[in-house]
């Protein structure tokens, strides 16, 4: 989840007009684009495969702390704890199960994310190779019961908590149990990330089933090909899932102003202390406040870090749906959506694979494809023709785009992934069951899992 870090309230109030404009003002040329990387991973004992605790010298803080003495991060505590870590644009942050997150700074080549990942899971396994932990890149924690599972120490989640215990059946379980590896874009005007924000709510069903990478929880094998996203299925469905205007191919920043304005509040930050909002939307906090508080721009930048839709507009256009993969296959993520939102062409040519698709039909497929696979029918063609329809198009994108070293390097990012899993029809799920079924039961950890570990 996104950090945010506030030192005081913008003293002016806002209204609804104040914010009309709110998502135009980021616009950028295409020039000035970047790609943006945030991936989260489990840690775990290396002994026995359960979750490290987040306190004491073995926990998530000694890891932090660790990372503060060995690789000159810098910490940000709260209440004497360390929750995050700073080194340049880059941070460090927490899951409120534990899991460890990279929110890497925007670069302009996929050569400089992927830099910046394997940096990062050298600093991790150094760590974990002195304190006994190790780091499993997944889509769900695939051992640990819920009450096995600790919380980070954070008032944010704290609220968060409460208020999700009553909203969503598994929404406790997405807090502390789900990782994903997620893939910011800049946008050049409100048409184009317009377009891409279509795209990406009517493709997503194939896409989440094409990178599914969390078939086992709590030590069983589930008959989904993504839990994760079976989770989040069950999270509270006022600030999740696919944005219906966007999905049947409308939709504005307008329309998601108002979608944004409509969504119940968690809290606001006054004098350093996190406020609990009891659920009031956005737009009733603009329209009368609550108790002696006003709504501020930066009570709508902190409100807007809680919406979860599949896809996040802020700054910036947020690619959310995605399990988190195996090492060698996080990249694959971001070059696939490199490549497809490369162009106009390209963004087209997306789109034109699912034209014929309702918004009933999408949001079928997206409840039910997580579970059913690529083997299910779209409409004359399985949900795997049309992954793969999609990873060509995103191939295709990557070979027009820069020069030709850039290009080959692009491709040699995602041609593994394509030929390992989409053009066989198969997901990273699948290769997870047949090492899961192949081990011997008293040898699942860390056997069965060997491939997932950084």
């Amino acid at each position: 989840m996104t950090e945010f870090n506030q030192n005081k309230a913008t003293e002016f109030q806002i209204s609804l007009n104040d914010l009309r404009s709110y998502f135009s003002q980021f616009a950028k040329p295409k020039e000035k684009h970047r790609y943006g990387a945030e991936c989260e991973i489990f840690g775990l004992w290396k002994t026995t495969g359960q979750p490290i605790p987040y306190f004491g010298r073995q926990g998530i803080e000694g890891v932090l702390d660790e990372l503060v003495q060995q690789f000159q991060w810098k910490k940000r505590e709260e209440n004497k704890h360390i929750i995050a870590l700073e080194r340049g644009k880059d941070l460090v942050t927490l899951e409120p199960g534990g899991q460890v997150e990279l929110s890497a700074s925007p670069v302009k080549t996929l050569r400089e994310v992927d830099e910046q990942i394997k940096s990062f899971h050298r600093e991790l396994k150094t760590v974990g190779e002195k304190l006994g932990i190790v780091w499993l890149s997944i889509g769900a924690q695939p051992f640990a019961r819920a009450g096995e599972m600790p919380w980070v120490p954070k008032a944010r989640y704290e609220i968060m908590r409460r208020y999700l215990a009553t909203h969503g059946a598994r929404s406790h379980d997405m807090m502390q149990r789900t990782a994903t590896n997620q893939f910011n874009v800049d946008f050049e005007s409100e048409p184009h990330a317009l377009e891409i924000m279509r795209l990406t709510f009517r493709i997503m069903p194939f896409i989440v089933t094409a990178f599914a990478n969390s078939p086992l929880f709590e030590g069983r094998v589930t008959g989904y090909q993504s839990f994760r996203n079976h989770i989040w299925q069950g999270t509270d469905p006022d600030r999740s899932g696919l944005i219906e205007n966007f999905a049947a191919g409308g939709g504005s920043f307008e329309e998601y102003l108002d979608y944004a304005l409509g969504v119940p509040m968690f809290f606001i930050i006054r004098q350093r202390e996190w406020v609990p909002l009891d659920g009031i939307t956005f737009r009733k906090f603009l329209e009368k406040g609550f108790g002696p508080h006003r709504a501020t721009l930066e009570d709508f930048n902190l409100h807007l870090t809680t919406i979860f839709p599949e896809c996040r507009l802020k700054d910036h256009l947020e690619i959310r749906g995605m399990d988190a993969q195996m090492p060698e296959c996080i990249m694959a993520v971001f070059a696939f959506w490199k490549g497809l939102l490369e162009n106009a062409e390209t963004l087209r040519a997306g789109l034109d694979v699912v034209k014929h698709l309702t918004y009933f039909e999408i949001q079928e497929l997206y409840r039910d494809l997580p579970h059913e696979g690529l083997s299910k029918k779209a409409d004359v063609r399985s949900a795997g023709e049309i992954s793969k329809q999609l990873f060509d198009i995103a191939l295709f994108g990557l070979s027009s785009a820069g020069n030709a070293k850039s290009q080959k390097t692009d491709r040699a990012f995602l041609e593994p992934f394509y030929e390992r899993f989409v053009r066989r029809f198969k997901t990273p799920a699948d290769e997870v069951l047949t090492n899961w079924n192949k081990t011997s039961s008293h040898d699942k950890w860390p056997t069965a899992l060997a491939s997932f570990l950084i």
